[in-house]
């Protein structure tokens, strides 16, 4: 059974805990899921499988959609703010849904962040794919230390990002 929730701002993000491990039942809530707290800047962070950890921003608003069983989410459907998402290689793939893209990885570490019509994604580690919702005809690759840009009126843009840019988008998860 699919169930899905709605997360806006720290304080109503107690049960995500438990979707993102799988199934509304406490008792697996505790063994197969840690959510943290964590300052400097103030976040979350949901370690709820062995194979996936996310991170969130205080002001991020997003819908998590899980799968049966202790598998990361199917999609988290992220609406404003930005979360990092940290995937082991070989673990089933979850994608990351916005208004302008949807980014998806079977193990990597990356930022995705949507803000006033545009959606950002920045990639840490390994290999990101973004397409647009609805036209996947286009696709892009994202590697290690380069970022995507998505907007409906200008559609996929891939480069490096300078240092400053990825500084300040790591800094608002403590990196």
């Amino acid at each position: 059974m699919r169930r899905s929730f709605f997360c806006q701002g720290i304080s109503s993000c107690a049960a995500v805990a438990m979707l993102v491990a799988g199934a509304f039942q406490p008792d697996r809530a505790a063994a197969d899921c840690v959510r943290t707290e964590l300052d400097t800047p103030p976040r979350q962070s949901f370690a709820c499988t062995p194979d996936f950890v996310m991170e969130r921003e205080p002001s991020a608003s997003l819908k998590i959609i899980e799968r049966a069983g202790e598998a990361p989410p199917r999609a988290i459907e992220l609406q404003n703010g930005a979360i990092l998402i940290d995937v082991v290689p070989g673990s089933r793939s979850t994608q990351i849904r916005t208004p302008e893209a949807i980014a998806a990885v079977r193990g990597t570490v990356y930022i995705v962040d949507s803000r006033d019509g545009e959606t950002s994604v920045f990639v840490l580690e390994g290999q990101v794919t973004v397409t647009r919702p609805g036209d996947s005809s286009v696709i892009a690759q994202v590697n290690a230390g380069e970022g995507a840009d998505v907007t409906p009126e200008t559609g996929i843009s891939v480069s490096r990002w300078p240092e400053r840019r990825a500084a300040a988008l790591l800094a608002r998860f403590g990196r």
